[in-house]
């Protein structure tokens, strides 16, 4: 009986010991660029990341950037979503700015428009020049132009975001 009881204390401590070890982070990783984006082996095609949505605001709407771009491909796909009063039929000027770049996105296609309570959600997607996109993430203070639409600006925390992923996504890909 004893016997039995110090098998069970053992593999129990074990386990515990074992579980313990295996959640702990070590000293200065970070979880942060996971939280922002996820990569996807190809095959030959090589990686590709998804920077999953950025929110931005203005007093009057909101908007959700997010983008996907492979690593042997120069090209990018920017999708955003417009979230406000109306619903958006079309974007004719979209605009990322910053002190070293600018990002001008062309031919915007409307994905769906779609109600939500007292909000209408209107999402586009286009493509964009990676390199482009590179410099845009470079520096993390944005402007976004969009239309007549009152321009969007980032904040702190945004900043930061902005700036992980250039560390974490953008560093890697090869030119």
């Amino acid at each position: 009986m004893k016997k039995k009881y110090l098998e069970l204390v053992v593999v129990s401590s074990l386990i515990v010991l074992f579980t313990n070890c295996a959640t702990l982070k070590p000293k200065g990783a970070s979880k942060t660029g996971k939280k922002l984006f996820e990569t996807f082996y190809l095959g030959e095609q090589g990686t590709q990341y998804f920077i999953k949505p950025i929110g931005f605001s203005n007093d009057i709407e909101k908007l959700k950037l997010d983008f996907t771009l492979r690593e042997n491909d120069a090209m990018a796909t920017v999708n955003f979503s417009l979230i406000g009063n109306i619903p958006i039929d079309s974007v004719d000027s979209f605009v990322i700015e910053n002190s070293k770049e600018k990002l001008i996105v062309r031919q915007s296609k409307l994905l769906y428009k779609e109600r939500e309570k007292d909000f209408f959600e209107s999402r586009f997607s286009a493509k964009v020049e990676r390199d482009k996109l590179k410099g845009i993430f470079e520096d993390a203070s944005w402007r976004i132009f969009i239309d007549k639409l009152v321009p969007f600006k980032t904040k702190k925390h945004t900043e930061k975001s902005l700036a992980d992923l250039y560390n974490h996504v953008f560093i890697v890909l090869k030119n």
